[in-house]
C-alpha cells in the first residue's frame, strides 16, 4: 500500500496540471481509499472531499471510484 501512495503522490501534481477533471478526481479519490485502509482517516476524508466536486460535475461514480481495498 505504501508504493500505491507514493506512486499517486507523485501523480498528483502532474493530473492537476493537465486540466482534465476526470482524472485528477480519479486520482484524488483513489487515494482517499488507500489512506482509508492505511487508517489515515483525517488525510483519507481530505483527498475525498477535494475529489467530490469533481465528481459532482456528472461524472460517474464507477469511474471515480475504481480501487477495492483489501
Amino acid at each position: 500500500m505504501p508504493k500505491a501512495r507514493e506512486a499517486l503522490l507523485s501523480a498528483l501534481p502532474i493530473r492537476r496540471t493537465t486540466g482534465d477533471p476526470r482524472l485528477l478526481a480519479l486520482t484524488l479519490s483513489t487515494l482517499g481509499a488507500v489512506y482509508n485502509d492505511l487508517g489515515d482517516y483525517r488525510k483519507a476524508l481530505q483527498f475525498l472531499e477535494e475529489a467530490q466536486p469533481l465528481t459532482l460535475r456528472g461524472l460517474p461514480i464507477t469511474t471515480v471510484l475504481p480501487y477495492e481495498g483489501n
